[in-house]
């Protein structure tokens, strides 16, 4: 029987070089663990979308991040389709940067059941990266593109990265108490290097 093995960033923060390959089980007890934050994605991907914002004064966080979901993911029905699976995600809340601390809309798509790209940047280059979503994650065959999987924080936040199940952003710690295959199973689906 051969498993799996996925590329992820041992350590907590991105700034870290290193990099190993792990299987499935081992990359969810490392994310509950807090040993690793980011799968490091060496060349072929899924659709994967970001969406990163400061909130505007006199908006509500939860009203943007709302809206923001709403509009993510009718961008990606007119893009995919109708039977395209759409994997939600956010780490929405507040985000501190240098002496800024504010609400923060963070959302993740990856979209299943569409294929797959040689890279990033071939994903970009084709045009199947709407306007609305982050420009500068698509990186070329060879260059390491780190995406933070459910569950994890980025360092020094406590923002874990939340999976929308059954209508209801998830923790990957809450799901693995009730389910762990399930759990398992999720964050395999989740992620982007899985094609």
């Amino acid at each position: 029987m051969v498993t799996t093995q996925y590329n992820v960033l041992m350590g907590p923060r991105c700034e870290q070089s290193g990099f190993d390959s792990r299987t499935i089980e081992d990359v969810k007890m490392d994310v509950l663990a807090g040993n690793i934050v980011y799968e490091a994605i060496m060349g072929e991907i899924v659709p994967v979308y970001d969406y990163d914002e400061w909130v505007p004064e006199g908006v509500a966080l939860e009203a943007a991040h709302d809206a923001t979901l709403s509009r993510g993911t009718a961008e990606l029905r007119k893009l995919w389709g109708d039977d395209a699976r759409i994997l939600t995600y956010s780490s929405s809340g507040q985000k501190a940067k240098g002496d800024k601390l504010g609400p923060f809309v963070s959302l993740r798509f990856i979209v299943r059941g569409v294929g797959k790209f040689s890279s990033g940047a071939d994903m970009k280059l084709g045009g199947y990266v709407p306007e609305m979503f982050d420009q500068s994650v698509y990186k070329a065959a060879g260059k390491r593109q780190l995406m933070r999987l459910w569950g994890a924080s980025k360092y020094g936040e406590s923002r874990p990265m939340l999976m929308l199940l059954g209508g209801v952003f998830r923790k990957l710690q809450d799901v693995n108490n009730e389910q762990p295959i399930i759990a398992t199973h999720f964050l395999e689906e989740g992620l982007a290097q899985n094609v």
